[in-house]
């Protein structure tokens, strides 16, 4: 990893941290009936996947710090593996905003605001770091499927509050409307399928770009 690129790596990832931060603190601030802030926004695949890779951009940008310092000259792997796992939760967010909630919901809610920063700016900024700084190791397609585990948990958590035990009864409204008509497995199954295809292209251009560098054709 090139000192330029621990220096690009380190500036994107501190912006992603340090805004991602900002915006959580400021909905606990926020006083909008339309919008669900303080705790009930930890209820949205988007705020756990903005927080998860808020959380693997600091631990990237501490090793740059030590890359740029001389004490190591590549990321470890267990920190490429987690900011790999979180662009693609941000990926599926950026990917389930664009073609799914902003035809409901329209643009100017779904990219306005805070909103801009968790479905747009984040995801972007994330995955422009991690493709073209931070690709220094080969991902084997056994560590892609890491990828797969955010959104399989959060899966079964909003399964558990929406159907089984359901907002009459202390759960959760279906915000995504992803049981309406009781069609919660189709859409589980296509969620899972779409991550799967986020976690497959993510990690293909990311051996991609590593296999340019190190001027191989190991790819898959």
């Amino acid at each position: 990893m090139t000192k330029t690129k621990a220096v690009i790596s380190l500036i994107l990832n501190c912006l992603t941290a340090s805004i991602t931060v900002f915006v959580i603190v400021l909905l606990f601030f926020i006083d909008d009936p339309v919008i669900d802030n303080g705790w009930e926004s930890f209820m949205f695949f988007t705020t756990d996947a903005n927080i998860l890779t808020a959380i693997a951009s600091a631990i990237v940008a501490f090793y740059d710090i030590r890359i740029l310092n001389g004490k190591i000259d590549a990321l470890p792997k267990f920190a490429v593996l987690l900011k790999y796992t979180g662009v693609v939760s941000l990926m599926l967010t950026f990917a389930t905003v664009i073609f799914f909630l902003v035809p409901l919901y329209g643009a100017s809610y779904e990219l306005g605001g805070t909103n801009c920063h968790v479905h747009l700016a984040a995801p972007m900024i994330s995955l422009f770091s991690f493709l073209l700084c931070e690709s220094c190791i080969k991902i084997s397609l056994k560590e892609a499927l890491l990828g797969l585990l955010p959104t399989a948990v959060y899966a079964a958590v909003y399964y558990i509050m929406v159907v089984v035990i359901g907002a009459d009864n202390g759960g959760w409204a279906d915000f995504y409307t992803f049981n309406q008509d009781g069609r919660w497995f189709p859409v589980f199954v296509v969620i899972m399928a779409a991550t799967l295809g986020i976690c497959l292209l993510v990690r293909f251009l990311f051996n991609l770009n590593n296999a340019k560098l190190n001027n191989t054709n190991t790819i898959l």
